[in-house]
């Protein structure tokens, strides 16, 4: 078993004691925020599956939902709740 965090290495490990942790090898040097402009909204993506019960994206939409005038929010079409996920 991989594990992307290393937050969650122990828990991974109770279920397979050879659980590594393999950081994401993204070069911060291309990939990083662009500074806003005074007056532009933030952009979120979620890329998660929408999958209530698993993921918890429900929490992150109703969170969303409170500050929707100052994000824009793309979704993945994506899992089995999509059709109850909007804001």
């Amino acid at each position: 078993m991989i594990v992307s965090t290393p937050d969650i290495l122990q828990v991974a490990r109770r279920f397979r004691e050879d659980a590594q942790y393999i950081p994401n090898p993204v070069d911060l040097s291309i990939f990083y925020p662009k500074p806003i402009r005074r007056g532009e909204k933030k952009k979120v993506l979620i890329a998660s599956d929408s999958n209530w019960s698993v993921k918890g994206t429900d929490i992150a939409i109703k969170a969303l939902s409170m500050v929707k005038n100052y994000v824009d929010v793309y979704i993945i079409s994506h899992g089995r709740d999509f059709d109850k996920t909007w804001l």
